[in-house]
């Protein structure tokens, strides 16, 4: 086992593992699994993906203070890179203001009609929706964007990580994949945000 840096409560978690093993497929080939059990005894299991060459990456919301454990579990048991991982990691209050690392993600009430955090506080959806944004403005104008609309008051900002009906390229010509019907290789590097 290895310690890593604390982490706040609903906060990011990430491990990275590097295969042993070389797949032609990684998409497709193998599939790692990350199993973090809480300082109360909860369990929680999150697929991990790969990021490229040999690396796969998991990411985790923790919703407990403490300390966590985690392991992972590897579709190709003697790839030792990604089958049985083990680490821990503490987790801590977070005092900022950022409303979801302060009351925790969205859920829906108990009666399904409103939007809630996880310890109950009430959350109002007011959104506005720039599809392709992400990936064709600069970080600059997207910033400035996101600015303008926190001014407005508004909650919430719909977009999409890949092409929908922008086009196939972003604004500096590369594509989120290739292959039409199905994917044949992943530019993971464009969905690096």
């Amino acid at each position: 086992m290895f310690q890593v840096k604390p982490v706040h409560k609903w906060g990011v978690f990430e491990a990275i593992f590097r295969s042993k093993g070389r797949y032609e497929d990684p998409l497709r080939d193998v599939s790692v699994r990350c199993v973090f059990d809480s300082p109360s005894g909860g369990e929680t299991v999150i697929d991990a993906f790969w990021d490229g060459g040999d690396e796969w990456r998991v990411r985790f919301m923790p919703d407990e203070e403490g300390t966590w454990t985690y392991r992972t579990v590897c579709s190709n048991e003697c790839d030792k890179g990604l089958h049985g991982r083990r680490g821990s990691f503490k987790v801590v209050s977070y005092d900022g203001d950022n409303p979801v690392y302060r009351h925790g993600p969205l859920r829906l009430s108990d009666d399904r009609r409103y939007l809630i955090h996880e310890d109950g506080t009430p959350f109002f959806w007011l959104a506005d929706t720039a599809w392709n944004g992400v990936i064709k403005s600069t970080l600059d104008e997207w910033r400035e964007y996101l600015s303008f609309r926190r001014r407005q008051g508004f909650t919430v900002i719909q977009f999409v990580l890949t092409h929908w009906r922008g086009g196939p390229y972003d604004r500096l010509g590369e594509r989120a994949y290739e292959g039409d019907k199905r994917i044949k290789q992943l530019n993971v590097g464009f969905l690096d945000v």
